[in-house]
């Protein structure tokens, strides 16, 4: 859609309707992890904003890619950068791209992504919830997989042990995602695991040979992805494939 204002082409606009595309479930993940609206005021339209750090520009384009429309990738550097309340004094380059667009404002309100990157389940459709496409749209921008470095504990008889490095899976956002996210993971893997808070932060983490099953149920054969995480899961997959060989649902 031609928009008069900002002057540029969406020509998906409408494509977050479509809940038979997986690709639009990736990005409506995303864009619940990362993404943000801006209401606007009496009669201009939202805008819908997606701000990554400048090594995955590449990741703008390709959402760029998946809308079809004009808008601008721009970049911009920031010279102190506030992280968990602490100001960081340090320079930070971002891209971004913003979409002036009411329709897909409309659509991503009505499945619970709402202004100021808060994210509401209440509102969020169960096929949504149920999508591993999702699921991985939202690892990609809130979550982290990742493996411990080898290391050495020291037990209660006073000798020292090795502890393998193990892979692990993580995802930290509101109480009700990290709940949605736990209640999906259990249907592939045989371990309960809690959520936990760190004030008004929640996350929830398997490790293990849970974290393998998850990594390769989320990543294995994926058409979408951060390439950055797509990367760090298949390095995990091969690297553990002869610990684990336990074949999970696809």
């Amino acid at each position: 859609m031609f928009n008069k204002t900002k002057r540029h082409v969406i020509k998906n606009e409408y494509i977050f309707g479509d809940l038979l595309n997986n690709e639009a479930f990736y990005w409506l993940g995303f864009l619940a992890a990362d993404g943000c609206i801006h209401k606007q005021k009496k009669g201009g339209q939202d805008c819908v904003s997606l701000e990554l750090s400048i090594i995955d520009i590449e990741h703008i384009n390709k959402f760029k890619f998946f809308l079809d429309c004009s808008n601008p990738v721009t970049t911009r550097e920031q010279y102190k950068y506030k992280i968990n309340n602490v100001i960081i004094d340090k320079s930070f380059k971002f891209a971004a791209i913003r979409l002036y667009s009411q329709i897909i404002s409309d659509t991503l309100t009505g499945y619970g992504i709402t202004p100021k990157k808060t994210f509401s389940l209440d509102k969020t459709n169960k096929i949504i919830l149920n999508n591993k496409n999702f699921w991985r749209g939202v690892i990609d921008g809130d979550g982290s997989i990742f493996q411990t470095k080898d290391r050495y504990k020291k037990y209660k008889d006073g000798k020292f042990y090795r502890d393998s490095a193990v892979p692990r899976i993580r995802l930290i956002g509101s109480l009700s995602l990290c709940n949605s996210f736990k209640e999906y993971c259990l249907k592939y893997i045989d371990s309960n695991g809690s959520v936990l808070s760190s004030g008004k932060i929640f996350s929830y983490e398997q490790k293990g040979k849970n974290a393998y099953f998850l990594i390769e149920h989320f990543y294995k054969d994926s058409q979408f992805y951060l390439n950055r995480k797509y990367e760090k899961a298949m390095e995990i997959l091969d690297f553990y494939k002869n610990r684990y060989n336990k074949n999970i649902v696809q």
